[in-house]
């Protein structure tokens, strides 16, 4: 039992202090991933065990699976009810869970991945690598059980654990406390950011606006002004062109081939 412990101690040890060895350790191949599994550590599987009341568990090995209920013979399973949960309803195709995800996924997929210094922005925050560290830590520790150790038995493995090394729970409570409201504070200030830049560009596209409407009143107040000055020189043209038709159309001619003023002008037109 003291050579259990001992194993225990130095694989949770590991999680929380690097020692010399950790670190030469870390050039070679990488363990199998801890999860359905067992954690891959005998000590380790028989503490679980332990805590939940049964035998110490084989490496690598899965819970049974609970036995069948007996059948009749010539009986059929009972048929699900309808309407049960992960079946189509008859009549309303995919089940409300289903539509749900798949909205969520569709929503997620059009926001953009938006890459965050988050050690950085907690310690703007006030929070200390070593705070940090705690919450790494622990989170290393609870994918390192089993995923199918209850949830009691895992709380009561990482909380031995955890102040067994002398990390007291309360402390990694506070820390993951804190995490969430500098992730939160973060959020806000962002968002403020975002409504100021907002705000700042309606009000300069209401200015555009406002000058886009002032050069359209320009050009039609221009429009108008060359409207009336055509309608304006085009009576003055029928006034004059009186003078003309009275003399005819001969002395007109005449007139044209003989001034050298007139002909520089029907030159320049």
């Amino acid at each position: 039992m003291a050579e259990k412990r001992k194993s225990i101690g130095n694989t949770l040890l590991g999680l929380f202090v690097v020692r010399p060895e950790d670190e030469l350790a870390e050039d070679s191949p990488p363990a199998a991933a801890s999860g359905a599994k067992g954690s891959g550590d005998a000590a380790v599987d028989d503490l679980i065990a332990r805590y939940g009341g049964g035998a110490p568990a084989k490496p690598g090995s899965r819970p049974p699976a609970p036995p069948a209920p007996p059948s009749r013979p010539g009986t059929r399973p009972p048929r699900p009810p309808a309407g049960a949960t992960g079946a189509p309803v008859a009549g309303t195709g995919t089940p409300p869970a289903a539509d749900a995800a798949v909205a969520q996924a569709a929503a997620e997929a059009n926001v953009p991945e938006v890459k965050i210094d988050f050690p950085g922005m907690l310690r703007r925050s006030g929070l200390s690598d070593e705070e940090q560290g705690r919450i790494e830590k622990a989170l290393t520790l609870l994918h390192t059980l089993p995923a199918e150790t209850p949830i009691e038995i895992k709380r009561q493995i990482v909380g031995a654990s955890l102040q067994a090394f002398g990390f007291p729970i309360d402390q990694i409570i506070e820390s993951a406390a804190l995490h969430l409201k500098a992730l939160d504070k973060h959020i806000k200030e962002g968002q403020t950011q975002t409504q100021a830049l907002l705000e700042q560009s309606n009000r300069r596209m209401a200015e555009l606006q406002q000058e886009v409407a002032r050069v359209q009143q320009v050009m039609q107040e221009q429009l108008a002004q060359q409207q009336g000055l055509t309608a304006s020189c085009n009576r003055q043209k029928l006034r004059v062109q009186e003078v003309l038709d009275f003399f005819g159309r001969e002395a007109m001619e005449r007139v044209a081939q003989t001034s050298v003023k007139l002909r520089d002008k029907l030159q320049e037109s």
